[in-house]
């Protein structure tokens, strides 16, 4: 089926750390979290809006599409596993910097 092929592309699009990017200024944690302990609050804000929006969701998403400046056009079903595999690539990306022999060992 067209749509698991897609999904799984989906997928290894967003957790591919072979593929490096630089996000747009305007999505760099960065410029909107003052702490780490604001940013962590601001995400488990989104994660628990995502949860409640798939938990309450009376439609089908596969049905509703949108555009992904990564991968181009997506459905609604597919945005929320770019979600997953966003995080999963930064949980990647910081097990990365932290196997490096410069980082700071406290």
């Amino acid at each position: 089926m067209f749509y698991r092929a897609k999904d799984k592309g989906v997928i290894l699009a967003v957790t591919n750390r072979a593929e490096k990017f630089q996000a747009p200024e305007i999505l760099k944690p960065a410029s909107r979290f003052k702490s780490r302990e604001e940013l962590l609050t601001g995400f488990d804000k989104a994660r628990n809006q995502t949860i409640e929006f798939t938990k309450t969701i009376k439609t089908n998403m596969r049905n509703h599409f949108f555009d992904n400046a990564l991968i181009g056009m997506i459905d609604g079903y597919q945005w929320l596993l770019f979600l997953a595999g966003h995080t999963e690539r930064h949980m990647a990306q910081l097990k990365e910097v932290k196997a490096d022999a410069a980082y700071p060992k406290k």
